[in-house]
């Protein structure tokens, strides 16, 4: 619960700072849409190396991303 209150509360400042260059510098991407993405390649990634490694340690993860991801939701396209 403190990791995810930390990585909201990251996701905040960021989204905030960007808010502020953007004002200087309207090209620059979105902060939001690159964190989903930035994340959905980890969590892609940790998921499948753990799954060579320890498959019921994958879906035990796998479940809790399903079951924590309620304000970003893992988005599996």
């Amino acid at each position: 619960m403190v990791q995810a209150a930390d990585v909201t509360s990251l996701l905040e400042a960021v989204q905030r700072l960007g808010a502020v260059i953007r004002r200087e510098h309207p090209e620059l991407p979105d902060v939001t849409t690159e964190f989903l993405i930035a994340r959905k390649k980890f969590l892609h990634a940790l998921l499948e190396d753990e799954e060579t490694k320890n498959p019921a340690l994958a879906a035990k993860i796998q479940q809790l991303i399903d079951g924590s991801c309620k304000n970003e939701p893992f988005d599996y396209d």
